[in-house]
């Protein structure tokens, strides 16, 4: 199901960099996934498993902060199916859920997209603009300011992916992120978060 919603990143996003920001292609063989699956297995972490094939992930500094394998793609799942009317993402990433996203029409009216770094911002969007329409908005912003600054939207859905890595010390930003943003949610809205998402997935494992 998850492969119908969502595009082979390394079909929309080519390599390159932008400052602090790159996109690289890399591979995943049988024999590595094997090693995955087994590592999934004894960890009881079902987000550590990768089928094999072609991916892309982006890095910061660096470090990897998203990929679209397996488990970026479950774990993104729900919000592809919560998403209605206005919709508030905070986090751009590889643009994966953008696409996903503008797709479901007629059911979403609008996209508001949150990203802090500009370079992922500069790095990104340009291969979104072909496919992208008036309803999608990228500001170079962080959650954690823009909601002080911002209190008139109403939002059908919010959804904050900010984080490179699932779990650590990540609650007290999550409970933080759900208190600030609750008054923007409109009555019957539904409000997720990745954190969440992943702990749901390894749970299910």
């Amino acid at each position: 199901m998850t492969s119908d919603l969502f595009p082979r990143m390394i079909e929309k996003m080519p390599e390159g960099k932008f400052g602090s920001a790159q996109i690289e292609h890399f591979t995943i063989t049988e024999e590595q996934s094997t090693f995955c699956r087994l590592r999934a297995l004894l960890n009881h972490r079902a987000s550590e498993f990768i089928s094999p094939g072609r991916y892309a992930r982006l890095l910061i500094h660096g470090g990897v902060m998203m990929t679209d394998t397996d488990m970026e793609r479950a774990t993104n799942l729900e919000l592809i199916k919560q998403a209605r009317g206005h919709v508030l993402v905070g986090g751009l990433g590889l643009g994966m859920v953008v696409f996903a996203l503008l797709a479901k029409r007629p059911k979403i009216h609008s996209l508001t997209i949150l990203e802090i770094n500009l370079d992922v911002i500069n790095l990104i969007t340009p291969w979104l603009r072909p496919w992208a329409d008036p309803r999608m908005t990228v500001l170079n912003t962080s959650v954690f300011a823009w909601v002080k600054r911002v209190r008139d939207p109403k939002f059908n859905t919010i959804y904050m992916d900010i984080w490179p890595n699932a779990g650590g010390n990540t609650g007290s930003e999550v409970d933080q992120l759900r208190e600030h943003y609750q008054p923007m949610l409109s009555p019957k809205g539904w409000m997720g978060d990745w954190q969440t998402e992943c702990r749901r997935y390894n749970e299910r494992a």
